[in-house]
């Protein structure tokens, strides 16, 4: 792999500009509690760079006169902390995990003073650093904090006249093209996550808690010197609906589902793996079928999923208690006028001379509020209603709503599909004595 760190930094160091630095560093140790710390993960940009899994490590790639510059700063060897928590790496070992010669591996002691030197124009004039690139990775934490943040603000209170850029997202898209031995370790984890499911799997009839699941995975994972590369969720029954269930210490029901969403890393390339399965070891056939329909057909109203799967409510109902899905009440606007699918409005029609003539009358009675009742005469077929919908129309334009009356109910459905088809499902609503409480509430 150390071949692969010494191309992916040159790879980098060709995105950046002349007289620059990049600056990676591998993250903190984080305190719980007392002298407790939370296990360190590595800074995965900085890790894919370098091959380094220690805290408090930073690399230093320069671009000065189109000539590339690298340095590493670690801790010096604490024999003290030596003998409480193991040793930090040599140089040696360093170079050897990284590809860095030894010559440019530093203490991190001598990390300011570069600093000054390479960005002080006061000092000299060669190799001075107009831009400072850093893995500005920001998230929307009130506390959320990182070496490359404090540094980015230090950088621009001390020199102001340097130009900070981020490298996350160039590293990020560095990251997405894996090469075939990445794939392998990716392989790797993959089938280890494998083995730690069907381990669950196997044994899925001698558990009562979900706690005892989760230690038949992780002891698959212990075994091979694996570790999860996100909090495991093993949930049975209802706890398999929550999207984030973590906690994996409840009881385990007879004839319920098991969830697991799990995954390992190998050398911080991940699997990330979801598997459910009856704790009894099988489906039964209109369970196994039932649920191949809502998988295929996702979320969908009750009413409307037992007719498609022609099941019954206590189907239904059973497969909830297992786990298997979840019934929620929902708020639906249901558009009554959908039924007509009308996809596109149609034009009004372009008026005759002599109904042109009405409409403007009209128009100008009401703009001019001269008279509150108009009325308009004319046999049956003579072309009043697209008076109306003109007059409609210019209503509806300038922001005010409109009521149509029609005298009685069996003209309604006809007076409704040609509204909606000038003027659309959406802004068409039909009310009168015959429609249920579900349609009144609708359309209100």
């Amino acid at each position: 792999m150390k071949s692969l760190y010494i191309k992916r930094r040159k790879a980098l160091y060709e995105k950046l500009k002349d007289n620059s630095i990049a600056i990676l560093h591998s993250g903190f140790h984080q305190f719980k509690t007392a002298d407790a710390e939370y296990p360190f993960v590595v800074n995965h940009n900085f890790y894919y760079m370098t091959g380094i899994d220690q805290a408090d490590v930073t690399l230093v790639i320069g671009k000065f006169n189109n000539q590339y510059k690298e340095l590493l700063f670690i801790d010096e060897i604490d024999e003290l902390m030596a003998k409480w928590v193991g040793r930090t790496l040599y140089k040696s070992e360093a170079s050897e995990i990284s590809g860095i010669d030894v010559s440019n591996i530093k203490y991190n002691s001598a990390f300011n003073k570069y600093l000054v030197t390479t960005l002080q124009p006061t000092r000299h004039f060669e190799n001075v650093a107009e831009n400072v690139y850093l893995d500005l990775e920001r998230r929307e934490q009130a506390l959320y904090n990182t070496f490359a943040l404090v540094l980015s603000r230090r950088l621009r209170k001390d020199y102001p006249s340097v130009k900070i850029e981020s490298l996350y997202a160039m590293v990020l898209r560095q990251r997405m093209i894996k090469s075939k031995e990445e794939v392998a370790l990716i392989k790797e984890s993959i089938e280890t996550t494998r083995r730690a499911i069907y381990n669950v799997m196997s044994h899925a009839k001698e558990h009562s808690e979900e706690s005892i699941a989760n230690a038949y995975h992780d002891f698959v994972l212990i075994s091979e010197k694996k570790i999860n590369s996100f909090d495991p969720i093993i949930a049975a029954g209802h706890n398999g609906t929550t999207l984030h269930y973590e906690s994996n210490n409840s009881p385990i029901e007879p004839n319920t589902l098991m969830l697991m969403d799990v995954g390992c890393y190998t050398n911080y390339y991940s699997s990330d793996i979801s598997r459910t399965f009856p704790v009894s070891g099988k489906f039964t056939k209109r369970q196994k079928e039932v649920l191949e329909l809502l998988d295929t057909k996702g979320k969908m109203p009750l009413i409307e999923f037992e007719k498609l799967a022609k099941t019954t409510r206590a189907t239904i109902k059973k497969l909830e208690s297992m786990g298997c899905i979840k019934l929620i009440e929902e708020q639906i606007y249901r558009n009554p006028l959908d039924i007509l699918h009308i996809d596109k409005k149609e034009d009004l029609f372009t008026l005759s001379e002599t109904q042109q003539k009405v409409y403007e009358g009209i128009s100008k009675q009401i703009k001019e509020e001269i008279s509150p009742q108009i009325l308009l005469h004319g046999i049956t077929a003579s072309g009043k209603t697209e008076v109306y919908f003109k007059l409609i129309d210019d209503t509806i334009k300038s922001g005010k709503n409109v009521l149509f009356l029609a005298p009685e109910i069996a003209l309604a459905s006809q007076l409704t599909k040609r509204l909606a088809r000038k003027f659309g499902t959406q802004d068409v609503a039909i009310w009168h004595s015959s429609i249920s409480e579900g349609e009144r509430y609708d359309v209100w």
